[in-house]
């Protein structure tokens, strides 16, 4: 196993994403044998980037999860909800190599249309 060098480490661990999206699908509220609610939803991503000094359109659609109030809010989000997204990325289960957006923070975005 290769080791980090020190000027590594500073950044090793981090796990932190911050996305705008649009929620597609959403499961019924469901809980967990402690008890939390948690909310397994659908989301697409949208937008350009720059990239190399060239601008990239990318688009996904991927596979969220939110915990706790977080899960009783998302919820009551309506579908298709423009919403901006913080959390982390973890593999499905342990076995697993896709990954799922952990949601822990979320604000709804007013439209465009919205005034």
């Amino acid at each position: 196993m290769k080791r980090l060098q020190p000027e590594a480490l500073s950044t090793a661990g981090v796990n932190q994403a911050t996305l705008s999206a649009q929620l597609v699908e959403r499961q019924a509220l469901r809980f967990t044998p402690a008890g939390i609610p948690v909310s397994d939803l659908k989301i697409v991503h949208q937008s350009e980037v720059q990239e190399a000094g060239q601008t990239r359109t990318v688009g996904f659609e991927m596979q969220a999860i939110a915990l706790g109030e977080l899960a009783h809010q998302t919820q009551a989000a309506p579908l298709e909800a423009r919403l901006k997204l913080t959390g982390f990325l973890a593999p499905r289960t342990k076995q697993s190599k896709s990954l799922v957006f952990h949601i822990t923070g979320l604000e709804t975005m007013q439209s465009s249309t919205e005034n």
